[in-house]
C-alpha cells in the first residue's frame, strides 16, 4: 500500500509537470504568434508600399510640366497638337515604380489629342510624406482640383486609370470627384481580399481599398484590362468587377501582371465612344 501512495504520489507530480511544460509552450507560442502579428501590423506600410526612392530627373521631356502636390507632384502632358478643352487621363501607375519611368509611356495619347497627368505617390520617387490611403486619397484630389483648372483641360472629360495598386488610387478619385470614366488595369476587387489569397491576416489591415464597393456605385463608364494568366492579382479579381459594373468595356490578355501589352488603341476606342 505504502508503495502504491508513492506511485501515486509520483505519477501526480509528473502529470502537472507535464501540464506546466505543456501550458509553457502554448504561452510560448502565443507570444511568438502575437510577436509576428504586431509585426505585421507595424510594418505592412513597407509591404503594401514598396517605394522606390530616385532623385528629380535632371532633364524633363520638353512636353512635360512638373506640377507641385502638397506632399507630393505630378506631371501634366498637354496634347501633341492644338486640341483645347482637352480630355485628360489621369493616370496612377503600379508598386515598385515611380512616375519618371512612364513620361515616355504616353505618345499615343497625346498624339490623338488627349492630356495626361501622370500623379506621384507621397513617399514613392523624391515625393515627401509617407505613402498610406489617406494621403494617397489627398494626393489625387488635389491632383483632379489642378488639373481641372488648367484652361487647356475639359474638366467634364477628366478620366481616372490606375494600374495595379494604382487602382486603389483610380477608385479613391472617382468615388470622391466627378470623373468622366474610370479605367482600371491588373488591379483588385477589394485589397483585403488579395492580402487573405495571400497569406496574411486581413483583419490586420489599415488600408481598406474597395474598388469593388466604388465601381458598383460607379455610374459612368468602366473600362477594365486584365491578364488572364496575373499570378500576383488573379484574373478573377477583374471578374468580380466586370460582374457589377453598370457599363463596362473589358479587354482580356493572355499575359500576366507586368508584361501585358500597352493597347492604347483600344483605350483610345473606349474614349472615343464612352467619354463624350
Amino acid at each position: 500500500m505504502q508503495r502504491l501512495r508513492l506511485w501515486l504520489a509520483q505519477w501526480t507530480q509528473h502529470k502537472r509537470t507535464g501540464v506546466k511544460r505543456i501550458m509553457s509552450s502554448i504561452l510560448a507560442l502565443l507570444v511568438l504568434l502575437g510577436g509576428l502579428l504586431w509585426l505585421i501590423y507595424a510594418f505592412q506600410g513597407h509591404l503594401l508600399y514598396p517605394a522606390p526612392q530616385t532623385p528629380p530627373p535632371a532633364t524633363l521631356p520638353s512636353h512635360a510640366q512638373k506640377l507641385a502636390l502638397e506632399q507630393s507632384y505630378a506631371y501634366l502632358m498637354l496634347p501633341a497638337v492644338d486640341h483645347q478643352p482637352a480630355a485628360a487621363v489621369i493616370f496612377t501607375h503600379g508598386n515598385a515604380e515611380t512616375a519618371e519611368m512612364w513620361l515616355g509611356e504616353f505618345e499615343t495619347l497625346r498624339e490623338a489629342g488627349l492630356a495626361v497627368l501622370l500623379v506621384e505617390y507621397p513617399g514613392y520617387g523624391h515625393a515627401g510624406g509617407s505613402p498610406n490611403l489617406s494621403s494617397i486619397k489627398n494626393t489625387m484630389l488635389a491632383a483632379f482640383d489642378a488639373i481641372s483648372e488648367h484652361p487647356a483641360i475639359d474638366r467634364k472629360r477628366i478620366i481616372a486609370y490606375g494600374r495595379s495598386i494604382g487602382g486603389g488610387a483610380a477608385a479613391l478619385l472617382a468615388k470622391h470627384r466627378p470623373v468622366a470614366a474610370l479605367a482600371l488595369e491588373s488591379t483588385f476587387s477589394t485589397l483585403a481580399q488579395l492580402v487573405k489569397e495571400k497569406g496574411f491576416p486581413s483583419f490586420l489591415l489599415k488600408d481598406r481599398y474597395n474598388n469593388l464597393e466604388v465601381v458598383a456605385a460607379l455610374e459612368v463608364p468602366l473600362y477594365l484590362y486584365h491578364g488572364k494568366e496575373d499570378d500576383l492579382i488573379p484574373f478573377a479579381h477583374a471578374q468580380q468587377l466586370a460582374a457589377v459594373a453598370k457599363d463596362l468595356t473589358f479587354h482580356q490578355e493572355a499575359c500576366g501582371h507586368n508584361d501585358c501589352p500597352r493597347h492604347w488603341g483600344r483605350f483610345l476606342v473606349f474614349v472615343e465612344h464612352k467619354v463624350k
